[in-house]
């Protein structure tokens, strides 16, 4: 069986940077911490902030449940400059 590989020509960012955050629940206190921030991930990234190049918000499993968040953003100053921190 032929294998198909494909790669991507990241040239243009040459200093992206990648966010990886997921959360797994292990009790009912913990999927309400888990539904309560999805609005909060959702509004944050509405906007798209300058530099942002790609959000996506994902489900690794449902029992127990693990979900997550995947980032692209330009560079790291544009992320920072995002942050509220």
């Amino acid at each position: 069986m032929a294998v198909d590989r494909t790669t991507v020509d990241l040239a243009a960012y040459p200093e992206l940077v990648m966010i990886l955050l997921g959360m797994r629940v292990n009790t009912a206190s913990g999927l309400k911490t888990l539904l309560g921030f999805r609005p909060r991930i959702a509004n944050a990234a509405q906007d798209v902030p300058d530099g942002l190049l790609s959000h996506e918000t994902f489900l690794w499993s449902l029992f127990p449940p693990h979900a997550g968040i995947r980032q692209y953003w330009r560079d790291f100053e544009a992320l920072e400059a995002w942050s509220p921190l």
